[in-house]
C-alpha cells in the first residue's frame, strides 16, 4: 500500500513547462533515485511533495499519519539559533505543549468563569504531554546529537556557524527524532568534503536498516 502518492503532476514557470504527466508512488521501504539534468525539476517536485509548492495540475495524496522529513540543499538557518534548539524543532507540538502548560498557572490565578476548563485542560495536556515523551525529548535530542559525534560545548553553538557536512548531520537527527516515515534528500552530499560525505551516507545506512542509537526508525524512503 502506497503511502504516498502523485497523479498527473504538472509545474510551469512563466511561459515554460518545467514537467506535466508526472505520476508515481512510494510504499512503505521503498528507496527511491531522481535522476535529471539541471534546471528540470527536481528540487521543485520535491518541495511540492513537502506542501512548499504548489502544482498547476495533478495531485499529491499523502496517507493520514504519515511524518515526512527533509534534508535540504539550502536550509534556512536563523543566526543565533543554537545547535541543540535548531534540531529540538523537531519535536514542534511538545514544544507547542510545553509553552502552553507553562502558561497555563497564570492563566488559571486570573480566570473567572473559565477556570474550570482551563484546569481541566492543564490535566488533560500534563497526561498527554508526559505520554509522548515530554519529559524526556530534551535530553533524547542531546543524546542523539553526541551520538552523531557533536560535542556539548557544540550544541550550544550557533547552528550558522556549521560546516554544510554538520548541518546536513543536524538535519539528519532531526529526522531521526520525528521517526520519519517518508526521507526526502535533495543532494545532501552537494558540496561536502568527502569525509563529510562519506560519514553521511554511513549514518543513512543505519537509518534505513531501521535502527539507530536505540531508536526504531519508521523510514520509508531515502
Amino acid at each position: 500500500m502506497a503511502i504516498l502518492t502523485a497523479v498527473q503532476l504538472k509545474k510551469e514557470f512563466v511561459v515554460r513547462t518545467l514537467f506535466s504527466g508526472v505520476s508515481f508512488e512510494i510504499a512503505p521501504r521503498d528507496h527511491v533515485g531522481l535522476i535529471g539534468v539541471n534546471g528540470c525539476g527536481k528540487s521543485t517536485l520535491l518541495k511540492m511533495l513537502l506542501r512548499q509548492e504548489p502544482a498547476d495540475d495533478g495531485y499529491i495524496s499523502v496517507t493520514a499519519g504519515t511524518v515526512i522529513a527533509s534534508i535540504e540543499q539550502t536550509p534556512a538557518l536563523e543566526e543565533g539559533v543554537t545547535l541543540f534548539d535548531f534540531v529540538l524543532q523537531a519535536h514542534g507540538s511538545l514544544l507547542d505543549w510545553e509553552k502552553e502548560l507553562s502558561e497555563l498557572p497564570e492563566r488559571i490565578h486570573r480566570a473567572g468563569t473559565d477556570r474550570d476548563r482551563l484546569i481541566r485542560r492543564q490535566a488533560d495536556l500534563t497526561e498527554r504531554f508526559e505520554r509522548e515523551g515530554g519529559l524526556t525529548f530534551r535530553s533524547r535530542t542531546r543524546s542523539a546529537l553526541m551520538g552523531l559525534g557533536f560535542s556539548s560545548q557544540e550544541l550550544e553553538k550557533s547552528v550558522t556557524r556549521f560546516s554544510g557536512g554538520q548541518v546536513a548531520k543536524a538535519m539528519l537527527c532531526r529526522a531521526i527524532l520525528k521517526k520519519a516515515d517518508l526521507l526526502l534528500l535533495d543532494e545532501p552530499t552537494s558540496g561536502l568534503d568527502p569525509v563529510s560525505r562519506d560519514e553521511l551516507t554511513e549514518l543513512l545506512g543505519r537509518i534505513t536498516d531501521g535502527k539507530y542509537q536505540g531508536v526504531t526508525i519508521k523510514t520509508a524512503a531515502a
